[in-house]
């Protein structure tokens, strides 16, 4: 079974994907179309971008320690976009926060997902 696959096995968990630090869509599963992958793609590796910049200005001036950088969690609307360096999650409201970030951030799977 697929890194993505697994995603979708996570209750609550829509769609997932996997993109590069440039910005494209590697691959995607489940309730997205392949334009809005792209979008999600482009967004997520842009989004890195800026934060990773963000941490390393920070850690920098002696103000955060936010290194390394691991990803980041966009919420709005009924769902929430899991991102980490290289896979995405688009999750509703049934989603337990605590596995899908694992997940997305740390590569960390729930037990039998």
């Amino acid at each position: 079974m697929s890194v993505l696959e697994r995603f979708l096995k996570i209750d609550g968990v829509l769609a997932a994907g996997e993109f590069t630090p440039d910005g494209k869509c590697k691959n995607h599963v489940g309730k997205v179309t392949k334009g809005n992958a792209e979008e999600l793609a482009n967004y997520c590796a842009t989004i890195d971008k800026l934060l990773e910049t963000m941490g390393n200005m920070h850690k920098k001036a002696g103000v955060l320690d936010l290194e390394p950088y691991h990803g980041f969690v966009h919420c709005g609307g009924k769902f929430t976009l899991f991102a980490g360096k290289k896979y995405y999650a688009v999750a509703d409201e049934t989603a337990d926060w605590n596995e899908v970030s694992w997940a997305s951030l740390q590569g960390k799977f729930p037990e039998g997902v």
